[in-house]
């Protein structure tokens, strides 16, 4: 773990998460104070869920025209011109 800094923090859980850090801290054979900072950082490297939503939302659109596409039966052109309408309706780029 790299080096820790002097600061400290006060914090109070109530019972069921006291209860959670405190098994996990038996079941990893390590102080409740080192689980709960091991669970902050960890919380901390974890992107966030609304850019996990962003993305998946993304994916879900891009993968969503293409079916259209084919379904609709345009070529290469024609796509990409439908995909600069939906670029500029959307006011950004998405496809």
């Amino acid at each position: 773990m790299s080096k820790l800094v002097s600061q400290s923090y006060g914090v109070r859980f109530d019972a069921d998460t006291h209860a959670r850090i405190r098994a996990k801290a038996v079941k990893e054979d390590i102080s409740e104070t080192k689980a709960v900072r091991n669970a902050a950082t960890e919380s901390l490297m974890q992107p966030s869920l609304s850019y996990l939503l962003k993305q998946l939302e993304h994916r879900v659109l891009h993968r969503n025209f293409e079916m259209n596409c084919i379904i609709v039966g345009l070529n290469e052109q024609q796509r990409q011109q439908a995909a600069q309408q939906c670029n500029i309706k959307f006011g950004q780029e998405i496809l």
